[in-house]
């Protein structure tokens, strides 16, 4: 079995006990009377002056069919009170006994603000009796907040369209914040558990819905639509009737009325992937690369797990400025875009745009086998990671990460027990599962999985010579600084692989060839201490290594003399270990940036990747202080050295993580103030081309048009031009900011200082097209910029506030972007620019930026004065 599995199983922070059933069953607000079926009517009003109702209200019914299971005379539900109104003369329960039903008297119905609705009854309620509630309401469709909410976009001509859509739980961060359900239809459902940061084990049901609409909308449900007929109650109206759901909590219902146009694509298994956005977000090609990876990733899935999805379709709608996934059986709610990349590129996009999307859909169909609606967080946060990236490898085999075998057998089991039991199974049952898969009887799965879910953090394990023929290993937790742990002795059964000097190359790569017992105290192994040693190969295991000085000098020296000798995601591993330890750990800055000395002879992806993550923040801290030409001139001598080995320009055999490095590489050298010598040499290339052939959007590379702007002043002024000519012939803001983007990378002060007033002038293009946010953020940006940021504000602050003061949360105001002179400029505006209660926040943020300059900052720069 995998090692790695026990990384994808536990967040950093920990899961807290989640194998405690017992706790997650007392999370249950009502075990009286279990449902087991809802039907839910909705009439979803979204136009004003309607006889069905009042705009941006839902009037329905709900039926809740269900078992008594413990003697009661009066059934608790939920129904929030300020969204929810209950026509409590409606309310009817009903008892069923075969063929036999009897309608039972309702005494009172009562509410409360605390979302309490309890049903009072003229008779005690036996064990066993079956139920059926009749409840109508009406649901307030509320803007932006949980529950029914109502949205809007623009079309490509200004007009406004409206669309509502359910928002009962948040999958931002990957934890809910709320279950709101009962803001939309009365159910039994848990209220606000969260907080506890544990498991969910919910009370799950099959639903059935019937929505109905405008027929100048459509609608969508969790379900597949059956059948569509005319309202005859109300003309123009059409009810959409759903197929049943599986058995999921009331949290995970979903539904959308839009006027959303969509694309599709059939897996081979005949199972439909539908993508679905505003009409003017699909043209040429938008969303078709989304569903037909979509349809690719169903049939991974159904032959990884050897289980055909219960759904045969899979709707992705993607809303307009949604600030963050919702995600559900059969239907699932993703934000357009994603780190600036939108779920809706097209098929000839960039491989790193298509790798976030590739991510994005494996995750949300990897939780058509696995997600929220079971019980195990394990299983809902966990696993769902470990599958995201498998789909990620099926969609693209060379970004292959993981290993599989075991796991997969022991899912594949699991998987068939959930859907025979209805989505419920004990944890134990899988950890037996994966030690049949495993067939070792020396590794006691039950003990090794709890060692890991039961508690929080993740531990370190040192390495250090015991004499000159052992070398010593004992696992300690990781933890930060001065952080208080009432759990400091924490301790994990621990995965351990070897390979040294001697054996750089294993043959097993998952399998462990030691273990550090929980229990126990150390590790002693026969090694020769004049030779380098390494553990955890490949990173397979979830923990960090810290090395005595000695063994560290060693595999220093190894990746100076031939990196290639340690296979890459070792390296990423040990580069970003050692960064963390100085940065959470009182380890030496000085110490990480010496393992750096090796990279002109790096090319892997996963290396590279892993080293920018951690210089990006040494970046964003220099790039408006003194010290940045001495930062920028150290990396940028590296990147020449990987730069000429792998070529500047994308090749038909190169490989995706090849191309993806190059991306890379190049964002680096030549978009970040002053250009790399190989940049600035390919720069002035482009500057005489543009200067005989024009420009392209098309064939325009970024990076290298930044490093033309940097060093060729007006020259490079042809984008400018090139942009006002998309203005003029109707160029969409994909193409104009094209042109845009580049130009922030201007060093030239009056250059800088023309594109900081484009953005507030009212006859300015950039203004008059609503471009001005977009070329502001990226000046500040960049150093050029963010220099002239403070003198802009001063002699332009009634203009910016005009144009910007309702922009939530500009960049300007990143602490990332200010200098001290900007922090007291915004001090003392705060009151112009309606940011009272961020100021005093941002200002923290500048303290500690200085703090940080004076002490980890100086090292660093006493560091690269040095080398």
């Amino acid at each position: 079995m995998s090692m790695r599995l026990g990384g994808y199983l536990t967040w950093s922070e920990g899961l807290g006990g989640l194998s405690d059933m017992e706790f997650a069953n007392s999370l249950i607000l009502n075990k009286t009377f279990v449902p087991s079926h809802y039907d839910i009517e909705l009439r979803v009003i979204l136009e004003d002056g309607e006889p069905a109702g009042e705009i941006y209200t839902a009037p329905g019914a709900t039926r809740i069919f269900g078992d008594i299971k413990t003697p009661t005379s009066k059934l608790e539900l939920v129904a929030y009170q300020y969204q929810l109104d209950i026509v409590k003369e409606s309310v009817t329960v009903q008892t069923k006994n075969g063929n036999k039903s009897e309608t039972v008297n309702v005494t009172e119905v009562y509410t409360d603000s605390d979302g309490n609705f309890t049903i009072h009854l003229g008779r005690e309620l036996e064990f066993g009796e079956e139920l059926e509630v009749y409840v109508k309401h009406i649901a307030q469709i509320k803007r932006g907040s949980g529950g029914l909410v109502h949205l809007s976009y623009l079309t490509e001509t200004g007009e406004g369209r409206r669309f509502a859509t359910t928002r009962f739980f948040d999958e931002q961060n990957e934890r809910p914040f709320d279950i709101q359900a009962w803001r939309a239809f009365p159910c039994v459902d848990e209220k606000q558990i969260t907080a506890l940061n544990r498991g969910l084990l919910n009370i799950k049901s099959t639903f059935d819905l019937t929505i109905i609409r405008k027929e100048n909308y459509t609608s969508l449900s969790n379900g597949e639509l059956v059948s569509s007929t005319p309202d005859p109650k109300y003309e123009g109206w059409i009810i959409d009737k759903f197929s049943r759901t599986v058995p999921i909590t009331p949290s995970r219902v979903s539904l959308l009325v839009s006027d959303f146009s969509h694309v599709s694509f059939t897996s081979k298994q005949n199972k439909t992937v539908r993508v679905h956005a505003p009409q003017h977000l699909l043209k040429n090609g938008g969303g078709k690369y989304a569903a037909e990876i979509g349809a690719k990733l169903f049939d991974f899935y159904e032959s990884y797990f050897n289980t055909s999805s219960q759904s045969s379709k899979m709707d992705f709608a993607v809303i307009p400025k949604l600030p963050g996934s919702v995600e559900s059986w059969g239907l699932s709610f993703l934000p357009h875009k994603i780190e600036d990349v939108s779920l809706l590129l097209k098929p000839n996009a960039n491989f790193k745009s298509k790798l976030l999307v590739d991510g994005k859909i494996a995750e949300s169909l990897a939780r058509q086998w696995i997600g929220h609606w079971w019980n195990d967080n394990y299983f809902n946060l966990g696993i769902v990671k470990y599958l995201k990236y498998l789909g990620m490898e099926a969609a693209d085999p060379e970004y292959s990460v993981l290993p599989q075998g075991t796991l997969q057998k022991a899912l594949q089991t699991y998987v068939r027990k959930l859907t025979e039991e209805k989505g419920e199974t004990d944890p134990e049952a899988f950890f037996q599962m994966l030690q049949d898969a495993a067939g070792n009887d020396h590794l006691n799965v039950s003990s090794f999985m709890h060692s890991w879910i039961d508690q929080v953090g993740y531990p370190v394990v040192k390495v250090s010579v015991l004499n000159d023929s052992f070398v010593q290993l004992l696992q300690e937790k990781f933890k930060v600084s001065e952080e208080k742990d009432l759990n400091q002795n924490s301790t994990w059964e621990i995965p351990i692989t070897i390979f040294s000097e001697e054996k750089p190359h294993l043959e097993n790569t998952t399998l462990p060839q030691f273990w550090l017992k929980q229990d126990g105290d150390q590790l002693s192994l026969e090694h020769n201490a004049s030779d380098w040693i390494m553990v955890n190969y490949n990173a397979t295991g979830y923990y960090r290594v810290f090395y005595e000085d000695s063994l560290l000098n060693l595999i220093q020296q190894q990746l100076e003399k031939d990196p290639s000798l340690i296979n890459p995601l070792s390296k990423a591993q040990l580069l970003d270990d050692y960064f963390v330890f100085a940065e959470k750990n009182d380890g030496d800055i000085q110490t990480a940036l010496n393992l750096t000395k090796y990279l002109y002879q790096e090319t892997e992806y996963v290396v590279w990747r892993t080293v920018l993550n951690h210089f990006g923040q040494f970046d964003r801290r220099f790039s408006s202080h003194s010290a940045y030409s001495a930062f920028q001139k150290y990396v940028n001598n590296k990147l020449n050295y990987a730069l000429t080995s792998i070529g500047i320009d994308d090749s038909p055999e190169d490989s995706t993580l090849r191309k993806a490095l190059r991306s890379e590489l190049l964002r680096w050298a030549c978009g970040k103030g002053e250009p790399s010598p190989l940049c600035t040499a390919e720069a002035k290339k482009l500057l005489e081309s543009w200067k005989v052939n024009g420009t392209s959007s098309e064939e325009l590379n970024q990076p290298l048009a930044c490093a033309a702007v940097a060093i060729g002043g007006k020259e490079a002024f042809v984008l400018y031009q090139q942009y006002e000519k998309l203005a003029k012939g109707n160029g969409t803001k994909e193409q104009r900011v094209n042109f845009l983007g580049p130009l922030a990378c201007a060093t030239d002060k009056y250059i800088v200082e023309w594109l900081y007033n484009s953005t507030i002038h009212e006859n300015s293009t950039v203004v008059r097209l609503d471009d001005g946010k977009f070329i502001l953020n990226e000046l500040i940006l960049k150093p050029h910029g963010r220099r002239q940021l403070l003198p802009f504000l001063r002699g332009n602050l009634d203009k910016f506030i005009e144009h910007f003061n309702s922009w939530n949360q500009p960049k300007p105001l990143w602490p990332g972007s200010w200098r001290e002179g900007v922090a007291t400029f915004m001090e003392i505006n705060k009151g112009k620019l309606s940011i009272s209660q961020s100021v005093d926040r941002y200002s923290l943020g500048i303290t500690q930026g200085v703090e940080w300059m004076n002490s980890t900052g100086s090292i660093i720069l006493e560091w690269l004065e040095s080398v």
